[in-house]
This record gives C-alpha cells, sequence and structure tokens, in this order.
C-alpha cells in the first residue's frame, strides 16, 4: 500500500497521544451532533482491550501542522470470523482522501490477521459509523462496504427520574464478585446474546482480561439478578465521571417479560445519580427483537447518536 494522502503523516498511537485524539474525536462529535460526548477514560478503555496490538492495528493521521487530524484501528473478536474496524476524521478533512486511506490500511491489517473460516462461513469486517457522517459513508461505500444495521446510543439524566426498582419474586440482586460470579456471568450473557446480530462469543479468559484492563470496571456497580442458584440476567456499569456507561444488560430467555430489565436499570440509575453522574448511556441495536428500545424509551432514556454498520466480506477469506 502507498503512503498517505498528499499533506498528512500516519504513525502509530501512544498511550501519551490520548488527550489529543480526544480533541479530534470531541471535534467530530460536536460537528456531527451538537456536543462532544466520549471520555478520556473511555478512550482510554477502548485502546486497552485485549489483543489489540497498539504497534500494528493502530493509526493516527496529523496535518501539516502535526495536528492529530485522523484515526484508525481495526481489533478481531475472533480472528476466524469477525473484524470490528474505527475511523474519525476531523470535519475540516473529512470530504477528502484520508478517510479512504485510514479504511483502506485497516481492512489490510484485518486481511493480515484473518485466519480462515468455518466451511460455509466468511470472516467479515465491520466498521460503525454515525449516519451523520455522510462523506464517511461515502468512502466506505466507496471501498466496497454495505450498510447491513443500524444502532442508537440511547442517554438519560439519571437524577431527573429517580423510580425504585421492583424486583419480580423470587429474584435476588448482588454486585458482581468476579472471582465468585465470573463463570456464571460470562455464560449468561452468552446465552442472552446468542441471537442478536453479529454476536460473536468471547472467550472467558478473553472477557475477564477486557473487563480488568479497563480503568473503570468496578464490580460494585455491576448487578447480578440470581433466582435461587442460577443467574437470571446481568447488568454491567462503568463510571467514567460525568457520565456513566451500561454495558451490557442481558437477560436468560426463561427471566425475560417479568420486569427485570428495567428494575436492573432503574437501580443502575439510582446508583449513577447518587454518584452525581450528569448522564448516562447505552448501545442498543435498532432492531433489537425484544423490545429494547421501547424498554429504555418507557425508562426516559432518548436517543441521543444513531449509527449504521457498515460490513464487508474480506477477499481471500471467504469459505469454498
Amino acid at each position: 500500500m502507498g503512503g498517505p494522502p498528499e499533506g498528512f503523516s500516519v504513525r502509530r498511537p501512544t498511550r501519551a497521544d490520548l488527550p489529543m485524539l480526544l480533541a479530534l474525536i470531541h471535534a467530530d462529535e460536536t460537528w456531527r451532533h451538537g456536543e462532544a460526548s466520549e471520555t478520556l477514560e473511555q478512550l482510554t478503555a477502548r485502546y486497552s482491550v485485549p489483543g489489540l496490538d497498539l504497534a500494528h492495528d493502530t493509526w493516527l493521521a496529523a496535518d501539516d501542522c502535526g495536528a492529530i487530524v485522523g484515526e484508525s484501528w481495526v481489533w478481531a473478536i475472533d480472528r476466524h470470523v469477525d473484524f470490528w474496524g474505527m475511523v474519525n476524521i476531523h470535519p475540516r478533512y473529512a470530504g477528502g482522501p484520508l478517510a479512504s486511506y485510514l479504511i483502506a490500511v485497516a481492512e489490510a491489517r484485518a486481511g493480515e490477521l484473518a485466519l480462515p473460516p468455518a466451511p460455509g462461513r466468511t470472516t467479515d469486517l465491520a466498521f460503525y459509523c454515525a449516519t451523520r457522517a455522510r462523506e464517511l459513508q461515502d468512502a466506505l461505500a466507496a471501498a466496497g462496504y454495505a450498510l447491513v444495521r443500524h444502532s442508537y446510543r440511547m442517554t438519560i439524566d439519571p437524577r431527573a427520574r429517580c423510580e425504585a426498582p421492583e424486583w419480580p419474586a423470587d429474584i435476588v440482586v448482588r454486585p458482581l464478585d468476579l472471582e465468585r460470579d465470573g463463570p456464571a456471568v460470562h455464560a449468561t450473557l452468552d446465552e442472552a446474546f446468542a441471537e442478536h446480530f453479529r454476536f460473536t462469543p468471547i472467550p472467558y479468559e478473553h472477557w475477564i482480561a477486557e473487563l480488568r484492563g479497563n480503568p473503570a470496571f468496578d464490580e460494585s456497580l455491576w448487578k447480578v439478578a440470581w433466582d435461587g442458584e442460577q443467574v437470571a440476567g446481568a447488568l454491567g456499569a462503568y463510571d467514567y465521571g460525568t457520565l456513566g456507561e451500561i454495558d451490557p444488560l442481558g437477560l436468560r430467555k426463561a427471566w425475560r417479560g417479568r420486569g427485570l430489565a428495567k428494575s436492573l436499570l432503574r437501580s443502575a440509575f439510582a446508583d449513577f445519580a447518587a454518584l452525581g453522574t450528569e448522564k448516562v448511556c447505552l448501545y442498543v441495536d435498532a432492531g433489537n427483537a425484544t423490545g429494547a428500545v421501547q424498554l429504555y424509551e418507557s425508562l426516559g432514556m432518548c436517543v441521543a447518536e444513531e449509527h449504521g454498520t457498515w460490513l464487508k466480506t474480506l477477499f481471500g477469506v471467504t469459505s469454498e
């Protein structure tokens, strides 16, 4: 692959670059959505996921003045099946050739990492892109990616609506004890999301490493719903200062439709309100078949952003 477009240089990021990278992301978010949302703690967690090699899987682009104006990275959940890529571009360069270059380097790296899929399967690369990022969508379409799904970022001020949870009969909710509960919670979340779009199981060791590698991971904010000796569901929560994030929220099928998810969310909102958190967010598949979007709206959450998933089967790794 050739070098970056004229007027730009590309290098590998270090953790010392994250504050400057955050400024780029805030410029893009403010232009697209009218406000900046990502925190430095979130960005640090994103650059700390297990398996992300900063020296080979990430890129930063700078303009002639040395300012960081572009970001790209690619990460494999399962190198046989599932890669995710991300590109962020400063608004003043959104319509230029930089986006296409950063998409191409991420795709080339995914092709290097990809392993042969199982018979009848493909290895895919997906980019997550704001629907208001028209120029980036155009670049993805030109590179052969197809829009296959929409998702929402939903938010709420947890201090504005404090409703007590109403726990279903026989349900006991406790904070997560990772050493004791980890295997059961991991298995529950795998079951809860098994039928979701592009779900790829994460090995237990990888899941544990991702939790412990997130500086905002706090067992006391997580909630595990028990029915006797069985885990009925679990909610994960992260405190990023002025922002709280819920990820994941999953119930096993036998416990759905009983108000458990609503109560877990109300309990989490109360925790964040007690911390003085100004905003809580979560991400949800717009096509979710379990009524999740309607549930979140009933609790007062609103759609703050809409994103699309742009997907491409990597050349040379499709099974015969």
